[in-house]
């Protein structure tokens, strides 16, 4: 998932989860880089905001996520495309106005 900053991409991942039954407070995990919630399927919520370099990133050891079973969902993705699944959907948030997004499959 990308977008800009306050585009709505937690607030997605949040009804992502509802519809999950997941019943936890779901947060951006900015500095702990990742959350995982129980529900009807695990979610992984990875967030990749303060991680610019791919070599951080890959030192995180994400793929090994991708082995998991469960939603895998990564703010800021745009930051490791390369290493994502050949299947992995692309979502982007494009800001229209204060009220407003567009969201595309990138």
């Amino acid at each position: 998932m990308s977008g800009d900053l306050g585009a709505g991409k937690t607030t997605l991942i949040q009804g992502i989860c509802e519809g999950l039954g997941i019943k936890d407070y779901v947060t951006s995990p900015s500095f702990t880089i990742i959350n995982e919630y129980n529900g009807k399927l695990p979610v992984f919520h990875i967030d990749l905001y303060r991680l610019e370099e791919i070599e951080s990133i890959k030192d995180l050891g994400i793929e090994e996520y991708f082995q998991k079973d469960g939603i895998i969902i990564i703010e800021w993705a745009e930051r490791m495309f390369d290493l994502l699944p050949k299947k992995a959907l692309k979502i982007k948030i494009e800001v229209i106005d204060e009220n407003t997004r567009n969201i595309v499959r990138d």
